[in-house]
């Protein structure tokens, strides 16, 4: 509501001159109340639920489940503990909360990927063992020339004995072998001959085959060597002899 005032001045050589002010009433700024609503008191009781952890650490999810007490994961009236030898959590807490809990519980406790390692320990011994034979021998016999793999065979089922009077050949009995009837001498005449080689390579030795198994983004080690030790002087001590890997 606006009220105004007229004024009338009286001007020189008169003159009249009108003019009008307008007044508005004072409004007071309204104030800012702060209204502060403190909780009523719980009369629950606080319940206890034990959780067995399968996959994860106890000890980790109990980390987890502690840094959002503000969140209201966990009141300011509830605990939690962790028993390492059983993977498991011992929560206190209303029961209205549990089901929050047991949710955030279930989704971190799953299973991860496993990674398998395996190794070979071998000993190396590069070369190889080269060997050459020869039988010769000398039959009476009508039969034409023919090859076979050893003398034995180009008999038949002749009743005759050993033929090769000259055994220079391999004992091995994986050696291979040829056998020759090279020329015939006179009518009734045979010059035989068996040669026999075999080449040995040796190679690679297997020591031991290890295996881990280990969880994905964990580090896990497979290590072959031995510990010695070494002497280790100090001022004013006895000498120690500490052990250092040595691979």
């Amino acid at each position: 509501m606006r009220s105004s005032l007229l004024l009338i001045i009286l001007m020189s050589k008169i003159v009249w001159a009108e003019q009008e002010w307008f007044m508005e009433p004072y409004v007071p700024e309204p104030k800012k109340v702060v209204v502060i609503v403190e909780p009523e008191p719980r009369t629950a009781e606080l319940e206890s639920r034990l959780f067995s952890i399968k996959y994860a650490s106890a000890s980790d999810i109990a980390v987890i489940l502690g840094h959002h007490r503000s969140q209201g994961v966990i009141s300011d009236a509830g605990s939690l503990s962790v028993d390492e030898r059983t993977n498991s959590l011992l929560i206190y807490e209303y029961a209205d909360r549990f089901e929050e809990i047991e949710s955030i519980i279930s989704s971190l406790d799953i299973p991860v990927k496993q990674v398998l390692i395996e190794a070979r320990i071998v000993t190396l011994n590069q070369g190889n063992a080269d060997e050459i034979g020869v039988r010769w021998g000398l039959t009476k016999t009508g039969n034409p020339v023919s090859v076979a793999p050893s003398i034995e065979a180009l008999q038949g089922s002749t009743e005759t004995t050993d033929n090769l009077n000259v055994n220079l050949g391999l004992a091995d009995p994986n050696a291979g072998r040829i056998a020759l009837r090279l020329a015939t001498l006179g009518s009734d005449t045979l010059l035989d001959l068996e040669l026999s080689a075999l080449q040995a390579e040796a190679k690679a030795e297997i020591i031991s085959s290890p295996r881990l198994v280990t969880t994905n983004k964990k580090p896990a080690y497979i290590e072959q060597g031995s510990e010695i030790p070494y002497l280790e002087l100090h001022l004013a001590a006895l000498p120690q002899f500490p052990f250092e890997r040595r691979y």
